[in-house]
């Protein structure tokens, strides 16, 4: 359920939708997942935009670019 889930914005509902009917979980909790994912996704998006930048500047260091 993992594989397909960071490049879709969104897309970790679906899967814990899927894991969750199928552990047999009641869909009470769909509720609190999604206002903790939402807070957590924007964590993890502000991380992953600050490593691309990180990686941007390290390339360009290593490889000589000019402005």
């Amino acid at each position: 359920l993992s594989v397909g889930t960071p490049g879709i914005p969104g897309g970790a509902i679906a899967s814990f939708a899927a894991l969750a009917t199928m552990a047999g979980l009641p869909a009470g909790v769909m509720g609190v997942y999604i206002s903790i994912n939402t807070l957590c996704d924007m964590g993890a998006t502000c991380v992953n935009v600050i490593g691309d930048m990180a990686g941007c500047v390290v390339l360009k260091k290593k490889i000589k670019l000019e402005d």
